[in-house]
């Protein structure tokens, strides 16, 4: 009967299905709505059990659910009724794997399993929630299915693994790790979902799914797509594509099967209820920066530029697989340069660009050389500051020897600058003077009385972050001579 159903319609009407979900296969009272088995495994009458019964899990108006009530008839009922934390005989661990025995079944039943495989496992789950009630009766039943080798020891175990996962129920912990970040769109990245218990234990097998924004999720767990359960670790682990650049975030909302969630059927006439699970979500989320590596700046900065440097500006080489970038290079806020790198490739630049001046590289993917902007421009790198101050004018005059010395004044004509210039004068290795100049001042040197033939020498250096620039002015007096450095 099974096999002619369609996959996609689980959960039947009363009428098309004519089995029944019981403890005891007796006649059904005359209700409204009695429960139709679904999926089940039948097993023969022994101790602690009189009559043969079936194990697994039923629709009752369009809900799939577990027996909780060994030893009852059918389930019945009209309405079901939200659990509230203190419903007689429905325990937290039991809530769970009616939870997560429905997902199971409606996931192996979609996907094309065969009809014994989800009658096992709709089995197992019916037995670990009759186990979990602590019923005597059922316990001894179960033992003597074991006995009789209805029960192998490989579906025990399956059983007591369900079990064993319920315990740990509350409140859960979810966390996204990124564990590969790509700054580069079109490459991928890889990440792990992690879903613990309350007790820090993991929790497998519940439905993850990965989602975000610039990014693409190319698979979880090995297969196509976004959605995947966790695995005995407790985790999900995912590979994702960059598809913009900026701050991609990846989130994961996974469905765990609730403790405290869940509904009855108000049975009557002696009837069994039917336990049906819900499920909740738990999410976390995880992002990152994502902008292409920075290039490196080199600047030519020759005496006669007069404040102007050359600027070389080499990007990064894009990966390979890469999709293209347009750069532009801005100086403050005026765009200077605009290029584009393709995939395996990285491009130098050349522009003019005066002293202090603060030079930004920018990026964007386009969808063809050439092209626009598609999405988000991000900064690359760190600003650079041009270092190239202008050159100082210096103006030396020896006076007429008198008494065997000769007088020596100098001027320094300073450039207009943000700079901060420095004067040391020595003669024959003996300083004469030391000042801070004014900047874009005339400043008047200290005069100092020479030897003729004397050698004298004045170094004068502009600093500015972190750099400094040095220029030596060489004198042998009365001659002078000026060479820079």
């Amino acid at each position: 009967m099974f096999g002619t159903m369609r996959r996609h319609a689980l959960v039947m009407g009363a009428t098309t299905v004519t089995a029944v979900c019981a403890s005891m296969l007796t006649a059904s009272p005359a209700l409204a709505e009695t429960a139709q088995y679904m999926f089940s495994l039948s097993y023969p009458g022994a101790t602690g059990h009189i009559g043969p019964a079936r194990v697994g899990i039923a629709a009752l108006n369009g809900k799939l659910g577990f027996c909780p009530d060994p030893g009852k008839t059918t389930p019945n009922g009209t309405i079901f009724v939200a659990l509230d934390g203190s419903t007689p005989g429905i325990k937290p661990a039991m809530i769970v794997e009616a939870a997560r025995g429905a997902y199971e079944v409606k996931r192996l039943w979609t996907s094309n399993a065969t009809t014994s495989e989800v009658n096992k496992v709709a089995a197992k789950y019916g037995w670990a929630i009759w186990l979990d009630t602590g019923n005597s009766k059922i316990a001894a039943y179960y033992n003597a299915m074991k006995k009789l080798g209805k029960v192998s020891a490989s579906f025990d175990a399956q059983i007591q693994a369900v079990r064993n996962e319920a315990k740990h129920v509350g409140t859960y912990t979810e966390k996204v790790q990124l564990t590969k970040t790509v700054n580069t769109v079109g490459l991928t990245g890889t990440g792990t979902v992690t879903l613990l218990h309350h007790d820090g234990t993991a929790a497998s097998g519940d439905p993850v799914t990965v989602n975000g924004s610039r990014v693409k999720i190319v698979s979880v767990n090995g297969h196509s797509g976004n959605t995947g359960t966790t695995n005995a670790k407790g985790q999900a682990n995912f590979v994702y594509k960059l598809t913009d650049l900026g701050t991609p975030k990846v989130n994961a909302t996974t469905q765990v099967p609730s403790w405290r969630k869940g509904f009855v059927s108000n049975a009557s006439g002696g009837a069994q209820r039917l336990l049906v699970g819900s499920y909740e979500s738990v999410g976390a989320w995880a992002a990152y920066t994502a902008a292409p590596n920075g290039g490196t700046f080199v600047t030519s900065c020759s005496t006669s530029c007069n404040g102007i440097a050359t600027v070389m500006y080499t990007t990064a080489k894009l990966p390979s697989g890469a999709a293209p970038l347009r750069y532009t290079i801005k100086n403050n806020t005026a765009v200077v340069k605009t290029g584009y790198v393709t995939a395996g490739t990285q491009k130098t630049w050349k522009l003019k660009a005066a002293d202090s001046s603060t030079l930004v590289v920018y990026a964007c993917k386009v969808a063809v050389v050439g092209g626009k902007c598609t999405g988000t421009t991000v900064k690359v790198g760190t600003p650079f500051l041009v270092f190239c101050p202008a050159a100082p004018v210096l103006t030396v005059s020896f006076g007429c020897p008198c008494n065997g010395k000769v007088t020596m004044t100098g001027n320094v004509k300073l450039p207009a600058s943000v700079r901060a210039y420095n004067e040391a004068t020595s003669v024959s290795n003996n300083q004469v003077s030391s000042m801070v100049l004014k900047t874009n001042f005339d400043n008047a040197l200290k005069s100092a009385s020479v030897d003729p033939g004397a050698t004298v020498s004045i170094n004068i250096v502009a600093q500015g972050g972190g750099h400094t620039r040095t220029w030596t002015y060489t004198f042998t007096a009365p001659a002078v001579t000026v060479t820079t450095t």
